[in-house]
């Protein structure tokens, strides 16, 4: 595993934990922090949409939602 893809798993770790701890800002960064090294994974857009909606942003949580669903039309996640 090489330094980017260690430090996206960290990431995704930490952002599920900050989820679960219920800090949507700090799920939110790490989810970010993330997808910039991972833009396709699926799973890590639609709990970044969720972070955002349990947050209280609505506006944020449809547009993450409307980008996983362009990503499933396309074929374009992991």
């Amino acid at each position: 595993m090489n330094h980017s893809d260690e430090s996206s798993t960290q990431s995704l770790a930490k952002a599920r934990l900050a989820l679960k701890h219920q800090d949507y800002a700090g799920a939110r960064s790490h989810f970010e922090a993330h997808l910039e090294q991972r833009p396709r994974d699926l799973e890590a857009e639609m709990e970044l949409g969720l972070a955002e909606l349990l947050g209280g942003d609505e506006q944020r949580f449809a547009l993450k939602y409307n980008k996983a669903a362009a990503h499933i039309a396309r074929g374009q996640c992991t």
